[in-house]
């Protein structure tokens, strides 16, 4: 601390030549880091002090040597001249003054569900983002209009730090979906096949092992008539029906694949972002769309204080792209793991009994046809709307 009230001060160290005893004596409550170096004494003092030490020296027959000027009034004597510093140094004070009428920074915590891109939208149509006016910022309207906008939020709290708002969230915890089983629904097929066996939990079984069945087909029925008694009967129909299915799949591959490849070259773009507005920093034509880019933004720091300004590089990697035509080998093994992964997702339940690949090859590229005859399960619910007469 004691350094950096020097500094604000401004200090000088100077060396001392001559019979610089009795001059130690007259200024030591005015000088410090007093050293002495082969016969040489230095030391530092304050710039407003230098001068009456100059006369002292004087008077007792010793020569002072200017080593450094340190500190503030130093660099505002060194550019004294310079116009353009003191406007912008006024105009940095001005803002800072300013600055503190308006909102820096808005963060959110505690939210999963809502994203924070969402929530900032939000706010800033309800008046609170970077650049708002502090004094026109109502919390409890904003609060009660974000619960109104998202209704996952059970408990929401803005809270303000200086020129800083905090958005603390609690959200409701999702609701499992309730299946209704009173409603009577029918079991119809999901795919064409042979059916294997059958076992019905609930309704009036149509089929049997050994039936051949179309999708849609009606499986186990949940309305049954009882002709004595003119009674119509409704059922929930539930069973577990496995049949032997052909899935059938096909992939293609064209020959030819367009590539986008790095060029090597990059173009760097700067902007300065200050409560909502975009300046750019240079004027460099800018890449056509379609290369990728990367941006980020990098706050402006003084003295460890976060200012609502950002420096925002946006890098722009240029590519090109390459037309490269695939080897029928490596086609068919791409189609292959494309197969593998359709597999590995639409018979995941079922078992495979048996398989057979198909490539046909046309001018534009390579065609896989698979064929699989799989054993699974066929069962689908479908509901019955009930009309009242």
């Amino acid at each position: 601390m004691i350094g950096f009230l020097r500094w604000i001060i401004g200090w000088i160290e100077f060396d001392v030549e001559g019979n610089y005893n009795c001059f130690l004596t007259e200024v030591k409550k005015n000088v410090w880091m007093v050293k002495k170096q082969r016969g040489i004494l230095s030391a530092r003092c304050f710039l407003k002090d230098y001068k009456h030490i100059l006369k002292i020296a004087k008077n007792n027959q010793c020569v002072l040597s200017v080593l450094k000027e340190v500190g503030f009034p130093c660099i505002i004597k060194k550019y004294r001249f310079r116009l353009g510093l003191a406007v912008g140094l006024s105009i940095f004070i001005f803002i800072m003054i300013v600055s503190n009428f308006f909102v820096w920074d808005v963060e959110v915590h505690g939210n999963v569900m809502i994203s924070d891109e969402k929530i900032f939208r939000a706010c800033d149509k309800f008046g609170l983002h970077s650049g708002s006016i502090i004094s026109n910022v109502d919390e409890k309207e904003i609060e009660f209009a974000l619960k109104n906008e998202f209704p996952e939020i059970s408990w929401i709290s803005i809270n303000r730090i200086a020129s800083k708002y905090d958005i603390e969230i609690s959200e409701l915890r999702p609701k499992s979906e309730i299946v209704d089983n009173e409603q009577p629904c029918n079991i119809v097929a999901a795919f064409d096949g042979e059916i294997l066996s059958i076992e019905p939990y609930n309704g009036f079984t149509q089929v049997k092992a050994g039936d051949v069945v179309k999708r849609d087909d009606l499986l186990v029925s949940g309305i049954k008539e009882i002709e004595d008694k003119e009674e119509v009967l409704f059922a929930h129909a539930d069973a577990k029906v496995v049949a032997k299915v052909d899935r059938n799949n096909e992939i293609i591959r064209p020959k030819y694949a367009i590539r986008r490849q790095k060029t090597g070259e990059q173009q760097i773009k700067k902007k300065l972002l200050f409560f909502g507005l975009k300046l750019p920093l240079d004027f460099n034509k800018i890449y056509e769309n379609g290369n990728e880019c990367q941006n980020y933004s990098e706050p402006i720091e003084i003295f460890g204080i976060r200012l609502p300004i950002f420096i925002q590089t946006t890098v722009y990697d240029i590519y090109e792209e390459v037309k490269i035509e695939n080897d029928s080998q490596q086609i068919k093994r791409l189609l292959m793991y494309d197969q593998k992964n359709w597999e590995s997702n639409e018979l995941k339940n079922s078992k495979i009994l048996e398989r057979t690949y198909d490539y046909e090859e046309t001018e534009d590229g390579v065609a896989l046809k698979a064929n699989c005859v799989v054993e699974q399960r066929i069962d689908e619910k479908c509901p019955i709307t009930l009309k009242n007469n």
